[in-house]
């Protein structure tokens, strides 16, 4: 189930990848300015947040299986609506369509695992999962960028619209009915079900959760072009910068979260969170500095800020009852897209282009990075799980499979 879970986030994180990847290709189709592209970067984010919003009233009503492969489906028509947009107008709202699908995709794969993991090893099945961004960045975002060079950014979305129609043809076959959830539900009413979602342990979480992605997406939609910009280096060299970032991700992952699960979640948080405040500020500073020494800090920037989200989330997601874990990872991960819309439209007002130098107060935007990813630690503290067991009865059918093993 974790491989299934993995290979749909997997493309999912492609596309969430590939877009600020491939933000210096869209500036040059569509001669974009710092402003235009902040739009267009955020226009999934906010999408994602209203409807994500909107399912978290209704997702916990459905088969995890049977949300998760409508969803799927949903998500793999938009990539192919984002292959064929000819004009920023039609792809900023093919953007919009596949935040629909995204954001709530990603809500049901974290409730499947805090459903049927125990909290103790949570944290190695979300550093499993997560891993998928290291692959995407390691393979796909690299071999997404050769491919944008010699036949066009669209292909990519193409593709990665066939991959995960594939893979919902084996999450189809494959993966099992989870309805355990559904008899805690019972009768109750809309209304109830958000005042349960909102209670004050969620605040916290849904906080945390903020300030973890403004942290990150509010540097990364610029990185691309203060490269190429600032820096002067060219795509290829950039590749290799993701390849790097990639392996050591994919490498720090598991790893990270099995340490989570030995030492304590918030504690590795908290110690990969300082880490990652020296690291935002000097990538952000630090256009001068030598082709290795500005890799060693990229490098650094996007494996702890990928690597603490193991911990984080297996904190979060053990934070609420599992009769209302995808209707709080659903609303949870709507403000996830709300702050990361908001992050890269701010940092985009506040970039500016001047003559002397292409892309002026990138350190603005890392200050401001480094901040939020302090305050997410600190409000991590008071997130505490739910008074009952995080893990719910298994269905039958992955009741047996797992007695059988």
């Amino acid at each position: 189930m974790l491989l299934l879970l993995s290979l749909v986030y997997f493309t999912y994180i492609l596309d969430y990848m590939l877009m600020p990847a491939l933000t210096l290709f869209f500036t040059r189709s569509f001669s974009l300015e710092p402003r235009e592209l902040g739009i267009l970067v955020s226009a999934y984010n906010f999408s994602a947040s209203a409807f994500g919003i909107i399912g978290a009233l209704f997702i916990d009503r459905f088969n995890r299986k049977h949300a998760l492969v409508a969803l799927y489906g949903g998500f793999a028509v938009s990539m192919l609506l984002c292959g064929v947009a000819l004009s920023l107008q039609i792809l900023i709202t093919a953007r919009v369509l596949a935040g629909a699908f995204g954001g709530l995709i990603v809500a049901t794969i974290f409730s499947i695992i805090g459903d049927v993991i125990e909290p103790d090893k949570q944290g190695a099945a979300f550093g499993l999962t997560l891993s998928s961004f290291a692959v995407s960045s390691v393979a796909g975002v690299p071999l997404g960028l050769w491919l944008a060079e010699t036949i066009g950014w669209n292909m990519i979305f193409i593709i990665n619209a066939a991959a995960s129609l594939l893979v919902l043809v084996a999450v189809s076959l494959q993966m099992p009915d989870l309805t355990a959830h559904l008899s805690r539900l019972k009768a109750e009413t809309t209304t109830s079900h958000l005042r349960k979602l909102l209670h004050r342990n969620g605040i916290a979480a849904i906080g945390v959760t903020a300030l973890i992605a403004m942290a990150s997406y509010s540097v990364i939609p610029f990185i691309n072009p203060f490269l190429a910009a600032n820096v002067g280096l060219g795509d290829a060299e950039i590749r290799y910068f993701y390849i790097a970032g990639g392996i050591a991700t994919f490498l720090a992952s598991y790893p990270t979260g099995l340490i989570a699960d030995k030492f304590g979640k918030w504690n590795t948080f908290a110690a990969l969170s300082a880490l990652l405040v020296p690291s935002t500020l000097l990538f952000t500073t630090m256009p001068s500095s030598t082709y290795a020494a500005l890799m060693l800090v990229f490098v650094l920037f996007m494996t702890l800020s990928r690597a603490r989200r193991a911990p984080a989330l297996a904190m979060i997601t053990s934070s609420v009852a599992p009769s209302e874990r995808a209707g709080f990872m659903s609303l949870n991960i709507s403000i996830e897209q709300l702050a990361s819309g908001i992050a890269a439209s701010l940092a985009g007002a506040v970039i500016i282009k001047t003559p002397n130098a292409p892309m002026e107060n990138y350190f603005v935007v890392g200050i401001g990075s480094a901040g939020c990813a302090v305050l997410a630690a600190v409000l991590l503290y008071v997130v505490k799980p739910a008074v009952i067991s995080s893990v719910t009865p298994l269905s039958p059918t992955l009741q047996a499979g797992k007695s059988a093993a």
